[in-house]
């Protein structure tokens, strides 16, 4: 074995036997950016619905060497879900296979730089809320900062764009002209000293962007968040803190978190809400299931409650009032509603 995944174990097994556990949990797999470590595990973090284990790793032969051991476990040590990354899937091994190896726990594709990402924008969204401040200074040239481009300047702030070299300001062209965003102010190292930011977003996939030769342009408070890991240097954020202001680095959970219901919830519709069926002659369909015309839509196929109303087959929906003919269909859907009640 070429790591050691014993604080893992360890961390697992413990869990396991805490009396006070009433949530299941969760591992994330990634090896989004990994470039100084093999193997990288944090502990186990709790948040309001699960326990998260959040696991980075490099290769494939330590990979399935964790995923057996976790498998290995004792049943209430074993993760209820395992989430792969979808860097992982494409370039490592297949799902099938990893369901293979894992087949105690429910195991899911999920997209690292698309939680990242949504944990920096609803990150940004809170703190504008609370602070209500005005000016926004970005950078990094990674996918993350191309995913949050969009995002941030939607929220209406005037927004700077820390552009020190050729290959952020081409990004910045095809995004510019992507997205119209004409009012954005793109700056070099030399301007920074020119305008004062209320907050600074810096997406840089863990390689620093503001060191101590920057420290020097920022003389104002503000909120920093490091959204990229290592952004700012210990000389910048020293500077920081000692001008009041806050800094922040990303934690995704929320976004994890947010991404778990989803998948359950799109489980659990397509398991259970998603389909069509025939009752007393009349055709009936729910979650997205296309209906032919005429056709009535439910809420949910398994356990239907609630009509929505009547299929125009082409995806869209008809109101009433309807004709005799159709008002007869809906009424006995009706009677299934109250079948289903009772």
């Amino acid at each position: 074995m070429t790591i050691n995944s014993s604080d893992l174990i360890e961390a697992f097994t413990k869990l396991s036997k805490s009396k006070n556990r009433a949530k299941d949990l969760v591992v994330y797999v990634t090896n989004y950016g990994m470039k100084e470590h093999k193997f990288l595990f944090n502990g186990i973090k709790e948040n309001i619905s699960h326990y998260i284990a959040f696991i980075e790793v490099a290769e494939l032969a330590d990979l399935k060497t964790i995923l057996n051991e976790m498998e290995a476990l004792e049943e209430a040590a074993r993760p209820k879900y395992i989430f792969f990354d979808s860097n992982i899937c494409r370039n490592l091994i297949h799902l099938d296979e990893l369901k293979l190896i894992s087949r105690s726990s429910k195991c899911f594709v999920y997209f690292e730089v698309k939680a990242w990402s949504d944990s920096i924008v609803n990150l940004v969204a809170d703190y504008y809320q609370r602070k209500e401040f005005k000016t926004i200074l970005l950078a990094g040239k990674s996918e993350i900062s191309k995913r949050i481009f969009k995002d941030i300047l939607d929220l209406g702030l005037e927004t700077y764009y820390y552009a020190p070299d050729q290959a952020t300001k081409d990004m910045l062209v095809s995004l510019v002209e992507l997205y119209d965003a004409k009012k954005l102010k793109v700056i070099e190292t030399k301007d920074l000293a020119k305008y004062s930011f209320d907050c600074i977003v810096s997406s840089e996939l863990k390689a620093n962007v503001f060191d101590k030769s920057h420290a020097q342009y920022f003389s104002k408070s503000c909120l920093a968040i490091d959204a990229g890991i290592n952004n700012f240097s210990a000389e910048f954020i020293e500077k920081q803190f000692a001008l009041g202001s806050e800094i922040i680095r990303i934690d995704n959970r929320a976004a994890l978190s947010s991404y778990l219901i989803s998948i359950l919830e799109t489980e659990d519709l397509i398991d259970n809400g998603i389909g069509k069926l025939t009752y007393q002659g009349v055709n009936i369909v729910a979650g997205g299931y296309m209906g032919l015309e005429n056709e009535i839509i439910v809420d949910n196929i398994s356990k239907p409650s609630l009509i929505i109303g009547v299929a125009n087959g082409a995806g869209k929906v008809k109101y009433p009032p309807y004709d005799k003919e159709l008002q007869a269909k809906v009424d006995i859907v009706k009677q299934l509603l109250n079948k289903s009640k009772a």
